[in-house]
């Protein structure tokens, strides 16, 4: 019986574990926040919570699925893509990962936003530059308005015109 669980304990098991783990320091964390700004009960710990909340209930589905035996293997079209690792996708992604670090106080949430975006999208190999800006120019704005407006202190939009 012992053997017969042990053997399940692989792979699947352990990556449930861990998402059920990081979803309860998120929860944790989340709770901790200052319930600052708060608008129509929506705090800044409210999204960490929520997110908390559904990695800790997709761990457990996860790691529950795994001791019943689940297999978790590729699908067709996950492996489709057998070939090498595109250094340019990847770097790009780096480039978009570190731009906030660099440009969210300068330039504002908006613009930062924008232009992350704008790299993933380059990552992805996307070929209409125009349409990509205008998306993202759009899209963070909206992002950025409608979090203000539950109180979100995202700072001013664009710290440097004063």
């Amino acid at each position: 019986m012992t053997t017969h669980i042990l053997a399940r304990l692989r792979g699947p098991f352990w990556f449930g574990l861990g998402m059920t783990a990081f979803g309860t320091l998120w929860l944790y964390e989340g709770i901790g926040l200052q319930e600052g700004g708060r608008y129509s009960g929506v705090s800044a710990g409210t999204f960490v919570v929520l997110i908390g909340g559904v990695l800790m209930i997709l761990g457990v589905l996860t790691t529950i699925a795994a001791l019943g035996g689940a297999e978790f293997g590729a699908e067709d079209a996950e492996d489709a893509a057998d070939g090498p690792v595109s250094i340019r996708a990847l770097a790009l992604t780096a480039l978009a990962l570190a731009v906030p670090i660099a440009t969210m106080e300068p330039v504002g949430f908006p613009i930062t936003i924008a232009a992350v975006f704008f790299i993933i999208t380059k990552a992805f190999g996307s070929g209409r530059p125009i349409l990509d800006v205008v998306v993202a120019v759009l899209t963070s704005a909206a992002i950025w308005f409608l979090l203000t407006g539950f109180g979100v202190n995202l700072g001013p939009a664009f710290p440097f015109l004063g």
